[in-house]
């Protein structure tokens, strides 16, 4: 007498297992787990892509910074007095005062121009020092934020 388990094996078909679909299988499965070791890669890409680009924007800004300072430094220096024009303002107060019988030195306002003028004249060499000293990368930082 057949028990029960024998009577429902009995009554199932009697199929062969086709290897060929199982190594198939095998090979969807390897597949999927080199792409997912490509997905991580991918992300990491992304992930250095987006911290480059943070840096970028960083780096833009401080160009972007550096660029309207120099801008700014150069065209106060354009605008200031020119140091031999008010080196030719002395000379002519220099003559006229001699010409009063007057020492330049001994007037006041003399004095004070003279000591301007001297700061002025080492102010505008040290900017134009700046300027000179800095034009490359001017040009740096202004073709990172073109």
């Amino acid at each position: 007498m057949k028990s029960r388990l024998e009577k429902v094996y009995s009554k199932l078909p009697n199929q062969k297992i086709d290897l060929s679909s199982v190594s198939e299988l095998e090979r969807a499965s390897d597949m999927l787990t080199i792409d997912t070791t490509n997905l991580n890669e991918l992300r990491d890409v992304q992930d250095n892509l987006q911290e480059f680009n943070l840096r970028f924007d960083a780096i833009q800004s401080l160009a972007e910074e550096f660029v309207n300072q120099y801008e700014y430094i150069r065209d106060a220096y354009y605008d200031m007095p020119n140091p031999s024009q008010i080196d030719t303002i002395l000379n002519e107060f220099a003559i006229n005062a001699e010409a009063l019988g007057l020492e330049p030195k001994s007037v006041d306002i003399f004095n004070v121009l003279e000591e301007q003028y001297t700061e002025i004249l080492d102010f505008s060499l040290s900017v134009e020092d700046f300027i000179d000293n800095n034009i490359g990368e001017y040009q740096t930082a202004k073709s990172i934020i073109s």
